[in-house]
This record gives C-alpha cells, sequence and structure tokens, in this order.
C-alpha cells in the first residue's frame, strides 16, 4: 500500500476562474502551483515506493483500480473555549466546518491524474475524514491500495453466468443422491429400482442438454484449476478451499 503524507493545511478545489479575451472567455487554473506541489509529493512517494520493491512498484502502475483512504488534518481555530481543546487533546473534537469534504478529496484526486493513477476514473472506493490536528502539524495522508486483479478467475467465471452455475450445481446435488441411494441398493440384498435408473438416465441428459454449451465454453481452461488451486490459500491456516 502506497503511503503519501502532504504537509500544510489540506487544500480544497476551487471553483474554476474565467477571464475575458477579446471577444470570448478562457478558463484558467487558479490552483496551478499548489496541484503541482501536490503532485511532486505525490511523486517522491511514488519513486520510494516503487525502488523499495519493484514488484510492488510494477503491480500499482499496471492495476485496474485503486481503493483510496484520506486523512484531512486541519488547523484548529486558535479561539478554541477549553472545553473544546480538551475533547482536541482526545481526538474527539470534528472539523465540521468548511471546506467541504468532496472538494478536498476532488483537489487530491486532480493532483494524482497521471502520477498516482491515469485518471481518477480508476478509483473504485473511498474512505476520507477530516479532522482538527492536535499535534499542531496540518498534513494530508493518503492510501492508495491498488486492487489485484485475479485474472485466473476472471477467465473461468466471465464465460458463464452465476445463476446458470447454481442451477447445473442443484441439478448436480440432486443426481448425486439419487446414485447414492441407487449404488446402495446395488450393493445391498435388493433389486435395484428400475425407476431410478430411469431417473438418473433422464437427469444425465437433462444436464447435458441444458448445461452443454455451458461446459463447452469452459473445455478450454480445464487446466486453469491447478493454477487456481494455488490462488484459494486461506492465509496463516495452511490449507486451501478447495
Amino acid at each position: 500500500m502506497l503511503h503519501i503524507v502532504i504537509p500544510g493545511e489540506p487544500q480544497s478545489l476551487a471553483r474554476a476562474r474565467a477571464f475575458r479575451c477579446g471577444k470570448g472567455i478562457r478558463m484558467y487554473d487558479s490552483q496551478k502551483s499548489e496541484k503541482w506541489q501536490m503532485k511532486q509529493f505525490m511523486m517522491h512517494a511514488l519513486t520510494n515506493y516503487a525502488d523499495a520493491d519493484s514488484k510492488k512498484g510494477q503491480e500499482h502502475f499496471h492495476s485496474g483500480g485503486y481503493d483510496v483512504s484520506i486523512r484531512l488534518y486541519c488547523s484548529a481555530p486558535s479561539s478554541l473555549p477549553k472545553r473544546d481543546l480538551n475533547c482536541l487533546s482526545w481526538g474527539l473534537l470534528d472539523k465540521t466546518t468548511k471546506s467541504d469534504i468532496d472538494n478536498y478529496c476532488k483537489m487530491i484526486f486532480d493532483a494524482g491524474n497521471q502520477t498516482l493513477w491515469h485518471d481518477d476514473a480508476q478509483i473504485v472506493s473511498v474512505y476520507v475524514k477530516k479532522y482538527f490536528c492536535n499535534d499542531g502539524k496540518p498534513r494530508t495522508e493518503i492510501w492508495v491500495m491498488p486492487r489485484k486483479k485475479n485474472v485466473n478467475a476472471e477467465k473461468v467465471l466471465s464465460e458463464v453466468d452465476m445463476d446458470e452455475v447454481v442451477n447445473f450445481c442443484n441439478e448436480v446435488e440432486m443426481l448425486g443422491h439419487m446414485l447414492y441411494k441407487y449404488r446402495c441398493e446395488i450393493k445391498s440384498s435388493y433389486d435395484p429400482d428400475e425407476l431410478y435408473a430411469s431417473s438418473i438416465a433422464y437427469h444425465l441428459t437433462k444436464i447435458v442438454d441444458q448445461h452443454g454449451s455451458m461446459l463447452k465454453k469452459l473445455d478450454k481452461h480445464k487446466k486453469l484449476w491447478q493454477n487456481i488451486n494455488a490462488e484459494t490459500q486461506i492465509p496463516g491456516e495452511g490449507r486451501t478451499l478447495c
């Protein structure tokens, strides 16, 4: 996970500015220097992160999406009453004053474009909170976690619809119960029930007829289970789900 600390008062995105140029109107970015400074801190943190672990650096750059967590530590007003100062020392004083939290996010997202991610549309989840800092060090802290793509699972699951797989499993389970009972009858002294034999044949042909196309799609991935089995390892338990 990439951690970025940007010292100084958290910056929120200001409204777009415009000026008249001849008969037309041009827009300009009044916070260009602030974004540039923020981008420099991001690039420095990202460079150190990639140099420390080149594999993680590559995973970050090639990620399809990102989870982002933001903590905004703003300077507390100098005129706080004693009661609020005590709450501040315990970290219990919420910042409910301007700027709006979405404007802080927009500033960070714009600065992160072409630096932390190609485009902020790649951000799929955001957690953000603003505080009054109790250490006298206003700052913005950002954590960026690239979302790891499960390529092997996507290869298989993209071929089929979940409801179809659920129906397939239900029918196979029913067939399994019938086969178990039929097998028990064969092993016992009783003659097997011919009705069960017909039912088993019925369910087998029904499964092939209704789900044959799905199984055919998955047939090209029949060796992939050997790779996926390693991915299902449960951390800390030394066993797999499969």
